[in-house]
Parts: structure tokens; C-alpha cells; sequence
């Protein structure tokens, strides 16, 4: 399992967003969307700053986002 695609799907949820939205606001397909939470595929590393910027992340959480398993969202909304 890939911890880029749960913290993908976690921003999703964060945001209290549907596929069809996130994937508006990301710039990509819904199925794009739904396969990337399905870990059908995984996310392209060039979408990451987007999905922080956001979920209101700051980029300097950029390693930790993507590699610490214990990692909490830390935005201002929190």
C-alpha cells in the first residue's frame, strides 16, 4: 500500500470533498481520483504540492506528508 495514495484520500476527506471535486480542483479526471484512493495507481509525486497547497499545508511538511506514517495535519483549520 502506497502511503502517497491513503494521504491523498486523507486530504480528500480533510476537505470533506467528493472525487468529482477534489478532482476539479487538482485538475484531473474523477476516475483518476477514484483509482488513486483504490491504490489502482499511484500518485504522480508533481500532484503533491498541490494537494498541500490545498489542504492548506505548509511545503516544508512536504517529506513528512509523504514518509512519516505518523503524521498529522498540521494546518491552521486544526
Amino acid at each position: 500500500m502506497s502511503l502517497i495514495n491513503k494521504r491523498f484520500k486523507e486530504v480528500r476527506k480533510e476537505l470533506s470533498l467528493t472525487q468529482e471535486e477534489y478532482g476539479k480542483v487538482l485538475n484531473i479526471k474523477r476516475s483518476s481520483v477514484g483509482a488513486y484512493e483504490e491504490f489502482r495507481a499511484i500518485v504522480p509525486l508533481d500532484l503533491v504540492p498541490k494537494v498541500m497547497e490545498i489542504a492548506n499545508l505548509p511545503m516544508e511538511d512536504m517529506y513528512d506528508f509523504l514518509f512519516d506514517a505518523g503524521y498529522t495535519f498540521k494546518n491552521e483549520n486544526n
